[in-house]
């Protein structure tokens, strides 16, 4: 890994056959990803203006950034989308999900942007789990299963999260002077960090919140192998193949994994009961 360098190959042009990803809107934070014109690597660029490059190998990688950016925006980037692309590239099934784990216990929780991740996983740290990682999971195979890598090593939340979690989010400092999320490390929360692999025991997908306790359904077969496909990381840079290939790890994934969906109720005081309610799910 080279931070603030980059490779000799840098000059080169996009590849328009070998493009990956393409932005469809001014909006899109990420820009592009392309294999360059001599296919001496892949450049995976952002709007923001931080830039990485991948060697072939996938065994390699530089970034750059410029100023409004920081080193620890770049940092999120590289921790986050950019080695998720990378892990999938290798075959790792990768998720957009926050892992947490009571005991030997492993639990994903995914969900739609908003939908909660990081302050539900937060309220399990509170209930006594420790965290895998947040935002990005990574899935290793296991003798009997499937177990979570560690990886990131706080929660990020809106100050709403981190109001539910901590009181005054200002108790919880904000990313970076250009990303005002909240991060609210485990010992906030009384929890510690998992450092090593935890076995996999449930896959939570939180749906709209509403009613006044929450709600676990078990989804099965078609149900929950369409439950868990929208939550793989990095997906909008996989090819044909590289998708066949997600598709049937997912179908394992939920064949080796219960899947339950949680309808949450849109309450902070809820969330120990959620977070109870889960662990409940999971056997613990």
């Amino acid at each position: 890994m080279h931070a603030g360098a980059v490779p000799e190959w840098v000059g080169e042009g996009v590849d328009p056959a070998r493009t990956l990803h393409s932005a469809k809107d001014d909006d899109a934070n990420l820009v592009e990803v392309a294999w360059t014109s001599r296919g001496s690597g892949i450049r995976l660029t952002y709007s923001e203006g931080a830039t990485f490059y991948v060697a072939p190998s996938l065994g390699e990688l530089w970034m750059e950034w410029t100023p409004p950016l920081t080193e620890a925006d770049a940092a999120h980037f590289l921790l986050e989308p950019v080695l998720a692309f990378v892990l999938r590239r290798r075959g790792t099934l990768v998720l957009h999900a926050s892992g947490v784990a009571f005991g030997a216990r492993g639990i994903a929780i995914c969900g739609d942007a908003g939908a909660g991740k990081s302050t539900t996983a937060g309220a399990c740290l509170m209930a006594g789990a420790s965290l895998v990682s947040d935002d990005v999971l990574a899935l290793g195979p296991a003798p009997d299963g499937w177990q979570l890598q560690p990886g990131t090593r706080a929660c990020r939340v809106w100050d709403d999260g981190a109001r539910a979690l901590v009181g005054d989010p200002h108790r919880a400092p904000v990313f970076s002077p250009t990303w005002d999320k909240r991060v609210v490390a485990p010992a906030a929360l009384g929890a510690s960090l998992a450092d090593t692999p935890v076995p996999l025991a449930l896959v939570c997908v939180l749906s709209a919140r509403s009613g006044a306790e929450p709600e676990v359904t078990r989804l099965r077969g078609y149900e929950a192998v369409r439950a868990v496909v929208p939550n793989t990381s990095a997906h909008w840079a996989q090819d044909v193949e590289q998708r066949a290939v997600e598709l049937r790890s997912v179908a394992r994934l939920v064949t080796d994994v219960m899947v339950v969906r949680v309808v949450a109720p849109d309450e902070p005081a809820a969330l120990p009961h959620v977070a109870a309610a889960i662990r409940r799910a999971a056997g613990g």
